[in-house]
């Protein structure tokens, strides 16, 4: 059973997960306020790794952890190269030299994106994720009987 602090922690992290982007856009619109802005996002951006790797690393049989984690990692990083690759692509067909702000809208459509992509699986994980340490619990606890 969730307690009230994993629920409010959890509608939290979805919330600031869909807005965080709005105020990155709007906030950093002045040079001044760019690079706080960036290290603020930076600061919830990677939140995901962490839970994600521990999944992995609690569900997978011991011999295949680490292929696991690698091929995780790999694919988390051809995205990336993916997405800087378009990301470029996108800036020179919007012409973002002759209009710098189209480099904060073709961010934001990014960041909402990868956020509001990764919102449904991550909490489909979870789900999961728990079913699969609720019967592993209740699995020990049968056998220690």
């Amino acid at each position: 059973m969730e307690t009230i602090w994993e629920k409010l922690t959890s509608a939290f992290s979805l919330l600031f997960w869909e807005f965080q982007p709005l105020v990155y856009v709007f906030w950093s619109k002045a040079v001044s306020g760019f690079h706080p802005m960036l290290g603020f996002e930076y600061l919830f951006a990677e939140s995901w790794l962490g839970p994600s790797i521990t999944m992995v690393i609690n569900t997978i049989s011991p011999e295949n952890k680490g292929f696991a984690v690698s091929a995780y990692l790999f694919f988390a990083t051809v995205a990336g190269t993916i997405a800087t690759e378009l990301l470029s692509v996108l800036q020179t067909a919007f012409k973002a030299k002759e209009n710098p702000e189209y480099y904060g809208y073709i961010l934001f459509a990014f960041v909402c994106f990868s956020y509001g992509g990764s919102i449904p699986f991550m909490y489909l994980a979870g789900k999961h994720y728990k079913a699969f340490k609720e019967k592993e619990d209740a699995e020990k606890a049968l056998n220690q009987m």
